[in-house]
């Protein structure tokens, strides 16, 4: 309950998500705020929690960077889902 009302919250009720960051602290998201700004894929490591709260699948996402001429997730640098849209940043290929 502290990390909620050091958000300005005052029931579990107005809590949308939680996300407990590699480091130890918790995001907490209100059900106020708009889609959160998270990234899905980081180090070629995709963040299953932030993919199950913008309601999307893995193959989804899959599908999405094989369109962009990805082979898998651990060729993209970062992954982020910014006001419904997906952007991919890939690691430059070593010719």
């Amino acid at each position: 309950m502290l990390h909620i009302r050091m958000e300005g919250l005052t029931s579990t009720k107005e809590v949308k998500s939680a996300i407990m960051e590699t480091n130890g602290k918790l995001t907490i998201i209100d059900m106020q705020s708009a889609t959160p700004k998270f990234p899905i894929i980081s180090n070629g490591k995709l963040n299953h929690d932030i993919l199950e709260l913008i309601g999307h699948t893995e193959e989804w996402l899959l599908d999405y960077i094989k369109e962009q001429g990805i082979e898998s997730i651990q060729d993209v640098f970062l992954g982020e889902y910014v006001d419904g849209e997906l952007y991919i940043t890939a690691y430059p290929k070593i010719r």
